[in-house]
């Protein structure tokens, strides 16, 4: 696969990659990995609310930090 930047991020993500002792393209990988990683944290976060809004046991945000 290939992926094309903009001549600014990819001087950013060389910059980065450089102050990090890393190849630009193992960094590249780690962060869209960590991107898909949260991405599925937060769906299963969605999930659980929802399933615990149909089963009437969602809270407010007033109701979660006055306890």
């Amino acid at each position: 696969m290939e992926v094309h930047f903009s001549r600014e991020l990819e001087a950013t993500l060389t910059q980065s990659a450089a102050r990090q002792s890393r190849n630009p393209d193992e960094l590249v990988q780690d962060v869209v990995r960590l991107y898909f990683e949260d991405e599925a944290r937060n769906v299963e976060a969605a999930e659980h609310g929802e399933e615990a809004s149909e089963q009437g046991e969602y809270l407010t945000r007033e109701q979660r930090s006055n306890p």
